[in-house]
C-alpha cells in the first residue's frame, strides 16, 4: 500500500517488464538480487533503508497503529517494534506530542 499514492501515480511501477518470482519458500534470494542490483547500480542506499523509511512514515508521519503498519509490512508488532522503534528519535517523539497537543487533545478527568 503506498503511503503516498501519487508517488505510485508518477513512477507507474506497474509500466514495464516486472521479474520472475517463484514465491516458494522465503524472499531471501529476492532480497540479495535487489541489494546487488542497488550497488552496480551505484544507489546510495541500500533496499532496507526503502523498507525502514516506510515503517518511520507509517508510524510517525501517518500515524497508523503499530499492529496496521507492521500488518502492512507483513510482520508481527512485536517484530515491527523491535525493528523500528529504534529509529524512532526525540524530534520524532516531541513533533508528535505538539501535534497532538495541538489538536484537541482529550480534557483531564474531574
Amino acid at each position: 500500500m503506498p503511503l503516498y499514492p501519487e508517488w505510485a501515480t508518477a513512477w507507474r511501477p506497474w509500466e514495464g517488464n516486472l521479474p520472475t518470482v517463484n514465491c516458494q519458500g522465503d524472499f531471501t534470494v529476492y532480497g540479495e538480487r535487489t541489494a546487488r542490483a542497488f550497488k552496480r547500480l551505484a544507489v546510495p542506499f541500500t533496499p532496507y533503508n526503502l523498507r525502514h523509511a516506510y515503517a518511520i512514515r507509517a508510524s510517525v508521519a501517518f500515524k497508523f497503529p503499530i499492529a496496521v503498519a507492521a500488518r502492512m509490512m507483513g510482520h508481527s508488532p512485536t517484530v515491527h517494534l523491535k525493528t523500528y522503534n529504534r529509529w524512532i528519535n526525540g524530534q520524532h517523539t516531541l513533533d508528535t506530542f505538539k501535534e497532538i497537543m495541538a489538536n484537541n487533545p482529550p480534557k483531564a478527568p474531574t
